[in-house]
């Protein structure tokens, strides 16, 4: 219950307070891992986190020395408690504006993982699958990540 609370104030601050909390925590340049998982149909797994608005990928920050994989299949399971083999190969995108780097990753889930797909953690609010001609209001940076991995909507 803290845990939420800590994570909902931290999302209230502005920007620039976010960013030297993370500066502190991590001093130099942060990385992350940010995964995009699809089910059978090709609808693309979206979380609501705690902590921002818009629906986005399920990921987090890396550890230090954490091998990005390791980071994007340990963020799986702490938060939505799938374990799923990563595809593809991995994209290195810079955050724009920011001293962020995310490495991102594709995965698939047959129908069983899918239907077991829930927040399994205080940052995660919500979880769905969408299709791309109709996805939700999207969180920062989605459709970057989204463009990166050859999934743009429809025009």
């Amino acid at each position: 219950m803290l845990h939420r609370v800590a994570l909902r104030v931290f999302g209230a601050l502005p920007r620039w307070a976010k960013s030297r909390i993370v500066r502190t925590l991590y001093p130099t340049f942060t990385g992350g891992a940010v995964t995009c998982l699809t089910n059978p149909e090709g609808r693309v797994l979206l979380v609501t986190h705690s902590y921002s608005r818009g629906w986005g990928l399920p990921g987090g920050l890396m550890n230090r020395r954490e091998d990005p994989a390791t980071t994007a299949s340990r963020e799986l399971r702490e938060e939505l408690g799938v374990d799923v083999g990563l595809t593809g190969p991995a994209i290195a995108i810079k955050t724009p504006g920011r001293s962020h780097i995310n490495i991102l990753f594709r995965g698939e889930l047959d129908d069983a993982a899918a239907s077991t797909v829930a927040g399994r953690s205080p940052e995660i609010t919500g979880a769905g699958f969408f299709a791309l001609d109709d996805l939700p209001d999207l969180a920062e940076f989605t459709d970057l990540f989204l463009a990166a991995l050859g999934l743009e909507p429809p025009r």
